[in-house]
């Protein structure tokens, strides 16, 4: 379809970089692409919404694509802990409301705007000319087809038109933009003295007696949650996988059937050193042009080019001597791009010209496209395999175990008979770590659903498969006092210390209230005075950061007028507002249209955010958005 118009008619553009759609966010949500985890047997929906279905190798293939994309450690413990497959099925519907949305309003993209917007990626473009085999290779490169690709472009067009729609009575009044220019760009300054706590701790001794009637006046405070304890039968998934070892056939067909997966495209490392010319007048960009080839003339002449990088480069990586570490293509703009994957390795470049000034390349190492060798993979095969019969294993052990406690079999004989490690926990409170379990907030939520006795179905945990029987309540309780004492005499302690600070603060506002200089006041108390540099409402005060009610006081007083002691922290402040430099108009005049613009975005992107929100709870409401958990849950467990 889009191929076919592209062949026809090449278009020239102007764009100087946009991030390469390829690897962004909508890459990893196109329905059928990349490659899959695993096979599908007669596998259920994961998620449905309204008449169309979320299979589960649709999740695996995002969040497959979402690992190769993204910059975040494959760590199985962080991702679970991120609950990044829920993050991305959450994506997955909103990217169906918006499809289901849009063809409900009459919204979809034509041929010629799919077009459009693909001759907007310069990786695609050399010297603003499409070329459709470059277009190709970059997307096989990313594991998608031009058919999936193109569908994601459509999405995007979709979306940005049905926002369009739903956003178009959204305005910004010339209060509104007045408003955000004067957060940013008026001005205050404060003289301001600190009151800190902890310089009156230790100062009082506090009886027994003292401590015991706290306590006595404080109960509640000291009131503990509802606790509880469980029996509970885990399948180690840990344990598990050090008793399964892949055979050799087993990996060798893994890795026949995935090779993509093993596919590594064609790289180069290159180091440079960047004269700026973006701005520059014809005879500067003329001078810059001369010292980049005096420069050019060293490194050719053997000067070591790392060096000559940090004396010269003007870009970040000059600390580094220059070096860019390895890129593929499309990473770099292409008159980068193509002198230094001409270059052989060693080889410095003439000039070279780009929008951002003249580079002088060097590549220091090169790496051609190819498939990794099943020895160089093997490794992280036999873990994968591993981890997910471990997995396999360690649900169907629970299933199994679930069943049998139906038949009011004892978890110590069903243990036994399964070869699962069963334990009594200590009293855990709602959402606590579960000691031998550690965090399971779904695990925690059950129990604290179920009567004594109860037996939940199994639910997964970071180290396997629990099922957990319900052993004791304890109520919640006021504790002893010789339970808590510690605890009440350092409570009573900070109230004390923080009386003290409150009582000398107050004391210095009465003191400048009176007449006293701030400073006058201060120095008898050995507190030190300062003066702020000029803040915005959005700014802050390097030793004492951003506070909205130091804002407030800034910004609402008059100059020279006292502040009541303001709480930042645990910290008292005593202000004094010294300057407050308004907003000047006619800045705010030339810059208005562009605020204007800036809020009128932000704006329209949050009223469709909330029409998404809207629907979205509007179609669980009717039943029409429905998730299978379980499904979830399996997927969750191969991560």
């Amino acid at each position: 379809m889009i191929l076919d118009l592209m062949r026809r008619r090449k278009r020239l553009f102007a764009w100087l970089f946009l991030p390469l759609l390829v690897v962004g966010l909508v890459a990893y949500l196109i329905p059928g692409a990349g490659m899959r985890w695993g096979q599908e047997i007669g596998a259920p929906f994961v998620a449905q919404v309204g008449s169309a279905e979320i299979s589960p190798a649709e999740l695996r293939d995002a969040l497959f694509r979402f690992l190769r994309s993204s910059r975040v450690p494959y760590d199985r413990k962080l991702l679970r802990q991120l609950r990044i497959e829920q993050q991305i099925l959450n994506q997955l519907i909103s990217r169906e409301i918006v499809f289901q949305q849009g063809r409900r309003l009459g919204v979809d993209a034509t041929s010629e705007e799919i077009q459009e917007k693909i001759l907007t990626v310069p990786a695609f473009l050399e010297e603003g000319n499409f070329f459709l085999q470059r277009y190709k290779a970059i997307l096989r490169q990313n594991g998608l087809t031009v058919e999936q690709f193109e569908e994601s472009i459509r999405y995007e067009i979709m979306q940005e038109k049905l926002r369009g729609l739903v956003t178009e009575y959204v305005n910004v009044s010339d209060w509104e933009a007045e408003e955000d220019f004067r957060l940013r760009n008026e001005k205050a300054r404060i003289r301001y003295a600190v009151v800190d706590p902890a310089s009156f701790e230790g100062k009082e001794f506090i009886g027994l007696d003292e401590i015991k009637a706290h306590y006595e006046e404080n109960k509640s405070s000291y009131r503990l949650p509802e606790q509880r304890k469980i029996e509970y039968l885990l399948a180690d998934t840990g344990r598990l996988r050090a008793t399964f070892k892949p055979t050799a056939e087993e990996m060798q067909d893994y890795y026949r059937g995935n090779r993509s997966e093993f596919q590594v495209q064609e790289q180069v490392q290159a180091s440079h050193i960047l004269f700026k010319t973006a701005g520059e007048s014809p005879e500067s960009v003329q001078k810059i042009r001369q010292k980049a080839e005096e420069v050019l003339e060293e490194a050719r002449a053997g000067k070591d080019f790392a060096q000559l990088a940090r004396q010269h480069s003007e870009d970040g990586s000059a600390a580094n001597g220059g070096d860019l570490g390895f890129f593929g293509r499309g990473r770099m703009v292409p008159e980068f791009e193509r002198a230094a994957f001409g270059l052989a390795k060693g080889e410095i470049s003439d000039l070279v010209t780009t929008q951002f000034g003249f580079h002088i390349v060097k590549v220091l190492e090169k790496q051609a496209a190819r498939t990794q060798a099943f020895e160089e993979v093997k490794g992280l095969i036999e873990s994968s395999l591993t981890s997910e019969k471990a997995e396999a294993t360690a649900r169907d052990l629970a299933d199994k175990a679930f069943r049998q406690t139906r038949n009011e079999r004892s978890f110590e004989d069903i243990a036994k008979e399964l070869n699962l490690v069963t334990e009594t926990s200590p009293f855990f409170s709602p959402g606590a770590a579960i000691p031998g379990i550690g965090n399971a907030p779904d695990l925690s939520t059950r129990v604290f659903s179920m009567t004594e006795g109860g037996v939940s179905a199994p639910q997964r945990v970071p180290n396997g498969f629990v099922l957990a029987r319900l052993v004791q309540v304890k109520p919640s309780e006021v504790p002893e006092y010789e339970e808590v004492r510690r605890r009440v005499e350092q409570d009573l302690l900070t109230r004390k210390s923080n009386d003290a600070a409150r009582s000398k603060a107050e004391d210095l506002v009465k003191k400048v209230r009176g007449g006293r200089k701030l400073s006058s006041a201060a120095r008898r108390d050995r507190i030190e005075v300062k003066l702020s540099d000029p803040f915005s409402r959005n700014g802050s005060i390097p030793d004492l950061g951003a506070s909205t009610a130091l804002d407030e006081f800034a910004f609402s007083a008059r100059e020279g007028e006292v502040s009541e002691p303001i709480q930042v922290g645990r910290r008292l402040v005593v202000a004094v507002l010294t300057e407050r430099q308004d907003i000047d108009p006619e800045e705010f005049a030339a810059e208005k249209e562009e605020i204007r613009n800036r809020l009128l975005t932000r704006k329209r992107q949050t009223v469709f955010d909330a029409f998404l929100e809207g629907t979205r709870t509007r179609m669980q409401e009717e039943g029409k958005i429905l998730v299978n958990q379980s499904r979830l849950d399996e997927i969750s467990a191969q991560l």
